[in-house]
């Protein structure tokens, strides 16, 4: 699974799914997503329980064409846990 993000010159968020039961989430997923234009793309989680590398909140790809792919690891206590690869 995964997605692709074309800004153009706009600046865009990306919101990581905070429920894996209904977007049928499974360990191993793994999401690209890629900053094909000059706007930033925001990649955040969802609510404070989703984390990122151990921790809420979000990534910016602030230089064109940088790319970051996210792999989701386990629903576990507190929420949906995605590790940068």
């Amino acid at each position: 699974e995964g997605y692709n993000v074309y800004t153009g010159s706009s600046n865009v968020t990306v919101q990581l799914e905070d429920r894996p039961g209904a977007g049928n989430l499974t360990a191993g997923d793994v999401f690209t997503v890629k900053q094909a234009g000059s706007g930033e793309v925001t990649i955040s989680s969802s609510s404070p329980e989703t984390t990122i590398d151990g921790a809420s909140g979000s990534i910016v790809l602030e230089s064109p064409f940088a790319a970051v792919s996210l792999v989701f690891v386990d629903y576990g206590r507190g929420g949906p846990k995605f590790r940068i690869v």
